[in-house]
């Protein structure tokens, strides 16, 4: 992926998607639909943005299958609308088309719109607004959705499970010792749903995504650290990889405190059950 203000040109590059393009949920594929070979995205950035993706722009080359570039906001942000179309025409010197999103805005203090962008390229693509059961797809909203743990609207959004990868990294052992094995799991920049256990899927070897359940959140009865869990069912994981990918599919409850080692057991094999009767 490259800061495309740091190459001369692209002369293959004839179609031109340009977004933030986070999560690349069914909004975003309509966009994609519209683009014709040979084509590219161009992503438009925060720098120093923190608050986290759905998508890592690292992840988003994986799932597209197409060339990625992108560029800091504010490297652009003082140029006004004719100055960014015409870098767009140097940088891609063959441009054929542009597609963008209805609400689509640029130029210096994002001044101009979408149609703006049509009446100075005419070879440019409006895609309308994108709705699943009268809610308007965006990135927000799938946030929001994961905010309340609400996978199911989160992922009728993003058109496919959500899914977080992580580092395996080692930990206590508690629950290999007393309770049930797990990988636990590093995330940097994804955002991660409301505190709970969820029914999940956790991809140990490509392509194959095995039955899991998965625990995100403060664990109240031991040390109050912050911990991913994934136990996969009916299967021990003797030797698992770097990095896994885990799919939440539905949420099964909050995080809750418990009393007792048994009570937390007994707890945990009822939140198995219960992953079980989701992922069947």
């Amino acid at each position: 992926m490259l800061n495309f203000l740091s190459i001369s040109s692209e002369p293959e590059i004839k179609s031109l998607a340009i977004g933030k393009f986070d999560g690349l949920h069914l909004g975003h594929q309509a966009l994609f639909k519209e683009l014709k070979d040979p084509k590219a995205l161009l992503i438009i950035e925060k720098k120093h943005y923190t608050k986290g993706y759905l998508t890592p722009l690292k992840y988003r080359a994986k799932l597209v299958g197409m060339p990625l570039f992108f560029v800091y906001l504010e490297e652009i942000s003082p140029l006004n609308a004719l100055e960014f179309l015409d870098l767009l025409k140097k940088k891609f010197p063959h441009l054929e088309r542009l597609v963008v999103g209805y609400d689509f805005r640029f130029g210096h203090e994002r001044q101009n719109d979408a149609l703006f962008l049509k009446e100075c390229f005419e070879k440019t693509i409006i895609v309308p607004e994108v709705k699943i059961k009268e809610i308007s797809v965006h990135s927000k909203t799938i946030k929001l959705a994961l905010s309340h743990g609400d996978l199911s609207l989160a992922n009728k959004l993003l058109g496919r499970p959500y899914e977080v990868c992580g580092e395996v990294i080692s930990d206590q052992g508690l629950g290999h010792k007393e309770l049930a094995p797990t990988l636990n799991i590093k995330t940097k920049d994804f955002i991660l749903p409301s505190f709970g256990v969820y029914a999940s899927l956790v991809k140990i070897k490509d392509p194959i995504y095995q039955k899991s359940v998965s625990f995100i959140g403060n664990r109240l009865s031991t040390d109050q650290h912050f911990a991913i869990e994934c136990h996969v069912l009916d299967t021990i994981i003797e030797n698992p990889p770097k990095e896994i990918a885990l799919r939440l599919v539905q949420k099964i409850r909050d995080n809750m405190r418990f009393s007792s080692l048994k009570e937390l057991k007994n707890q945990i094999q009822q939140d198995i059950l219960r992953a079980k009767e989701i992922l069947r």
